[in-house]
């Protein structure tokens, strides 16, 4: 007595998200870099959300991370929303210092909030094969940032949230 033969398919990676928030992380003139609970208008990559990935076993990839935008503030207040690596200076991953600092981190993918305040941007990871979207068994921690508009509405609140299907494999 025989059986056919059946090969056995590696599963596809699991995609651990663990995040955190730092909402209104920047440096205001005379100010240290820290979060406050105030942005001025026209500032650029005000960190908002740090989240960390990592895999159980095998390497994954992402290609897309799905943003929705929380608060009072119009869509129309944020002009960009941009994604980064945290990296050292030579742009290695597995050295960044958990800091947000976008003259340092890697820029991974940036969108907008498409017209007609729809509260929700798609960010496509640049080169996501790559070290930009690239998940493994090692820990990477990646930071998503507003920039403000210069004729943001005042006194309104903005943030964000992304869940863990909000994270968007590559295919």
């Amino acid at each position: 007595m025989m059986t056919a033969t059946s090969s056995v398919q590696r599963e596809p990676a699991k995609i651990n998200v663990e995040g955190s928030d730092f909402a209104g992380f920047w440096q205001p003139p005379s100010l240290a870099l820290s979060s406050y609970t105030w942005v001025s208008q026209g500032t650029a990559n005000v960190g908002f959300l740090k989240f960390r990935m990592w895999t159980d076993l095998f390497n994954g990839v992402i290609s897309k991370v799905r943003v929705t935008h929380t608060g009072t503030g119009l869509d129309s207040d944020i002009t960009q929303v941009r994604m980064y690596l945290d990296t050292d200076a030579g742009g290695n991953p597995d050295l960044g210092d958990g800091i947000f600092n976008f003259s340092v981190d890697r820029q991974v993918a940036s969108g907008a909030f498409p017209i007609g305040e729809t509260r929700s941007a798609m960010l496509n990871v640049t080169s996501p094969s790559g070290v930009n979207g690239t998940i493994t068994p090692s820990t990477h921690t990646y930071y998503l940032a507003f920039d403000v508009g210069p004729a943001a509405n005042q006194n309104l609140v903005h943030g964000m949230v992304v869940t863990q299907s909000d994270i968007i494999p590559l295919p």
